[in-house]
This record gives structure tokens, C-alpha cells and sequence, in this order.
């Protein structure tokens, strides 16, 4: 399997696909509060959010062959420059994750943001996934959120999702 990973400052979205899969067969966010403590707030959140993703994918149980982690970018846009220490904190967990890669024993690749979505809403990303997946945001929340597999309203686990259908060539 394949697994892609959103990692926000305090969430964190996943998918995880078939190979050739154009739908996640398992997603889900976390989303916690900023850990504090003895290793201080980057790093003790970057490590629990992780941990949860890492117990998660062993629940799962299958080999992973790669994990496809989104890599933040400084940018510009209607509302401002991408906050230094968000993009920094968000780079330390892309950092823990490919970690948590190696100790799986799977490949890691770090996806641009300007590579697999550019300057795309998260509105916009989910228009076009449910596009992709014939469907619209009027139909049955079971049916957009694959039998409740994906959360809704969107989070972080549906730009994971972008970022696997982005890997299969159809996003």
C-alpha cells in the first residue's frame, strides 16, 4: 500500500491506497492540542501526532511500500505569507515521518504543495476529487465520504487524498 500524509501544525490527515487504488481504502485526521512539556511544543506535539499516525498504520496491518508526505513551501497568497515557524513546524513532522518511514522499512518522498495542487482551496480540492470520483458535494455524505472513511466536513485527510490521486496520475 501506499500511504499519503497531510501533516499540519496540530493535525494531521492520511490516506492509504492500493498501489494502483484512485480511492483510499482507509483515511482519517487527528487533530490535537499543542503538546507541552519536556521536549517542548514543536516537538512534542510532531512526535505524538506521529505516534497516533504510526499506531494507526500497524492497526491497518498492511506492508507499506512508500509514504508521500506533503512538503510545506514559503508562498504567497490572498492572505499573506505562509507563517515561518508554521511552514518550520510543519517541515520538523515531515522530518518525524520520515523517520517513521525508515522504521518501517518503506520509501519516503517528501510532494511539493506547488507540485501536486499549486494554489487550490481546500474547496477546490475537494471539488475536484469528488469530480474525479463522479460524484458532488449534493449527493449523500456516505457516498462522498466513502462509507465514512474520509471526514466531513473536509479536513486535512482529503488534501492526503489529493496528493494520492496525485501519485496515480489523475488529480
Amino acid at each position: 500500500m501506499i500511504v499519503c500524509v497531510d501533516p499540519g501544525v496540530v493535525t494531521l490527515g492520511y490516506s492509504c491506497f492500493k498501489r494502483d487504488g484512485r480511492k483510499p481504502f482507509a483515511a482519517g485526521a487527528f487533530n490535537i492540542a499543542r503538546q507541552r512539556g519536556g521536549m517542548g511544543s514543536t516537538e512534542g506535539t510532531s512526535l505524538h501526532i506521529v505516534s497516533l499516525l504510526r499506531g494507526r498504520l500497524l492497526k491497518i496491518g498492511k506492508k507499506i511500500e512508500t509514504i508521500y508526505c506533503e512538503k510545506m513551501e514559503f508562498h504567497s497568497s490572498a492572505r499573506g505569507i505562509a507563517a515561518a515557524t508554521d511552514v518550520f513546524e510543519v517541515c520538523f513532522t515531515c522530518g518525524v515521518i520520515a523517520g517513521l518511514a525508515a522504521e518501517l522499512s518503506a520509501s519516503f518522498k517528501a510532494i511539493p504543495v506547488s507540485e501536486w495542487k499549486g494554489q487550490l482551496s481546500k474547496k477546490q480540492v475537494v471539488h475536484r476529487i469528488l469530480k474525479r470520483w463522479a460524484l458532488s458535494e449534493d449527493d449523500p455524505i456516505e457516498e462522498i465520504t466513502l462509507g465514512n472513511v474520509l471526514t466531513w466536513p473536509a479536513s486535512h485527510d482529503w488534501d492526503s487524498v489529493g496528493i494520492g490521486l496525485h501519485i496515480a496520475g489523475v488529480f
